[in-house]
């Protein structure tokens, strides 16, 4: 998981006796878990950007630290040496943290320029904020509803850039402070988004408690019909799934997973990519469906609909049947003009209040 947007850190790894060895590169990433195949999956990657050598023989680009009971103050050190931009000591030892394939190397010793680590608990880190945890994506973050401002019937956009109009929506908890009620017979709301211009990535990401409809197609988030330039999230009853739609969905613009009943009872995290990768969702963090191929949608002259689907020219009568209300709680909703990693999926997945 790429954690925090610092610049990259001069790493130097000094010996204290013939049993370590030594080492300089540069820091340029740190991941939450190394691939699965490592000695020790449960670990903290560290990636110097480039293959480095050391003393002991090792060339590798990538190193860990085993996240266990002992060392684990490593870990949290790391973290806050990024965070604070200070440069970092490390010690090496073969025995104690691995380098993937054949060669071990070991980290056995990290503090703080200027802060000897007694191995003890770690000092804090400097406090977090949105632009260290997800920096690189707020750049690129246009829409986020956090549920928390609502003045009249307007829910205010964090961005300043896509406020919604709110029809019939209540408060409620929310998985994070508050979040809105949507109670699937006449609650919905709208956004002109035409600002977006014409898009070729996408991220989508929301926390929710949604029902499966007693009657479908459902929409949670979708502009008005059209198949070739299709922007939606809704569910089927006939198959019993929740879709994806972005560009073209006669020419692969659609991916699908099966509805899980659960997701109905706990607040699940959704998040619905698009981009040069085709189309992704994850649940929790997790990847349950990539297929098709992304192209591109032109958001000009649309109307977002949220918890309802709009066909061009419905008559009052059909009004009701196909505005398709979703009946639900969510909370926490992002839109993003790129298709995020799975490790930002992931740092989205786990954020809290703080």
């Amino acid at each position: 998981m790429k954690l925090l947007r610092t610049p990259a850190l001069l790493l130097s790894l000094l010996a204290s006796n013939q049993a370590f060895s030594t080492e300089t590169g540069t820091i340029s990433n740190l991941i939450m878990s190394g691939p699965h195949d490592w000695n020790h999956p449960n670990m903290v990657q560290i990636d110097f950007g480039s293959d480095v050598m050391n003393t002991a023989g090792c060339s590798k680009r990538y190193a860990g630290i085993r996240q266990t009971e002992d060392n684990s103050h490593l870990v949290s050190l790391a973290i806050a040496a990024q965070m604070s931009q200070r440069d970092v000591h490390i010690e090496l030892n073969p025995d104690d943290v691995y380098y993937p394939a054949e060669n071990r190397c070991s980290i056995y010793r990290l503090s703080l320029a200027g802060y000897s680590d007694p191995g003890g608990e770690p000092p804090p880190p400097p406090p977090a904020n949105d632009e260290d945890v997800l920096a690189p994506d707020n750049a690129n973050l246009k829409l986020h509803y956090s549920m928390e401002n609502i003045v009249d019937s307007t829910l205010i956009d964090e961005t300043g850039n896509f406020n919604i109009t709110l029809n019939g929506a209540t408060e409620t908890a929310g998985y994070l402070g508050q979040g809105l009620h949507f109670d699937g017979e006449d609650d919905y709301g709208t956004a002109d988004l035409a600002a977006l211009g014409t898009l070729d990535a996408i991220t989508v990401s929301f926390w929710a408690k949604m029902r499966f409809p007693n009657r479908g197609p459902v929409a949670l988030i979708a502009q008005p019909f059209d198949v070739h330039n299709q922007f939606n999230i809704h569910f089927s009853r006939q198959g019993g799934k929740l879709y994806w739609d972005f560009g073209d969905v006669a020419r692969q613009g659609r991916a699908g997973i099966r509805w899980n009943r659960a997701w109905e009872e706990t607040w699940t995290h959704f998040t619905f990519t698009a981009g040069t990768d085709g189309l992704n969702i994850y649940v929790n963090g997790n990847l349950e469906a990539s297929r098709g191929k992304a192209q591109s949608v032109d958001f000009s002259q649309k109307t977002l609909g949220f918890m309802h689907h709009t066909r061009p020219g419905d008559s009052a009568a059909n009004f009701r049947r196909h505005k398709a209300f979703m009946n639900g709680d969510i909370d926490q909703l992002r839109i993003f003009n790129r298709g995020l990693t799975p490790q930002e999926v992931n740092t989205l997945y786990s954020e809290t209040l703080n």
